[in-house]
């Protein structure tokens, strides 16, 4: 069955909240970037846990490769680091979800940047550095300077419903590299003057956004197909019912006769 679940709605900003470590998955964030740039919201990359790193620079160098011109900002919520450069970019009543795996410090994340305890913690495991689950239901918190964020629980899985708008947005450089193909209609595989082939071969698309791009475009293919599929499964259902009304009104008005 296909069946839509929002997240959330109304919302203004997507804090995409991934940590270093364990959890740091750069084909996970252009998944959460596709389904907030298809929302319409505007996402902003939250890295947790910097203390946990003697060094960031390789993690921040992949994540600015996909991010694109969105904001990134490594931080530690129990330090402080980088908080307040993190409360520059939001406004007040602005609505703001956070996005994110199980463990990486959403809740803290939400107390740290109230300056209060708001929201339940479960610290961090020390075998492998991963915070424990704590939220197991969405949660809406009014901090003292206006702002309202909702603390989501953690994800194992987020599908994209309806995200071609969002993949065009997520993989800019994909789409410009395929203007420039030969052929409008070019499959990118074995056509001459592809441009995407092209940069794949010489080293400038690497072949795991290649393949990121092209699983969840296929994702989507697939999901729009199912969602056909049921629209005309319910189409079909509706006029056998009408049908069905119709014949018993004729049968009732043979009857009185």
């Amino acid at each position: 069955e296909t069946e839509e679940q929002i997240i959330c709605a109304n919302v203004d900003v997507a804090l995409l909240v991934m940590a270093f470590g364990h959890d740091f998955n750069v084909r996970r964030l252009e998944r959460y970037l596709t389904v907030a740039w298809d929302a319409g919201v505007i996402p902003i990359i939250v890295l947790t846990k910097k203390s946990l790193m003697p060094s960031i620079e390789i993690e921040l160098q992949a994540v600015e490769a996909v991010a694109f011109g969105t904001p990134i900002l490594a931080v530690d919520s129990l330090t402080g680091d980088g908080l307040e450069e993190l409360r520059t970019q939001l406004q007040v009543k602005q609505t703001i979800v956070l996005v994110g795996s199980s463990g990486v410090g959403k809740s803290t994340l939400v107390n740290a940047l109230a300056g209060e305890r708001l929201m339940e913690t479960g610290g961090v495991r020390e075998d492998d550095e991963r915070g424990r689950h704590t939220t197991t239901h969405r949660e809406l918190k009014r901090l003292a300077n206006g702002l309202l964020l909702v603390d989501t629980p953690g994800m194992r899985e987020l599908a994209l419903w309806d995200g071609s708008d969002g993949l065009s947005s997520t993989f800019s450089d994909i789409e410009e590299l395929a203007e420039n193909c030969r052929f409008r209609d070019c499959k990118h595989e074995k056509e001459p003057g592809c441009a995407v082939r092209t940069a794949l071969e010489d080293g400038t698309l690497s072949a795991e956004r290649w393949n990121s791009f092209v699983k969840l475009k296929r994702e989507i293919a697939y999901t729009e197909r199912k969602q056909n599929v049921a629209l005309q499964a319910a189409e079909k259902e509706k006029w056998k019912k009408i049908h069905k009304q119709a014949q018993a009104h004729t049968k009732l008005k043979y009857q009185k006769r």
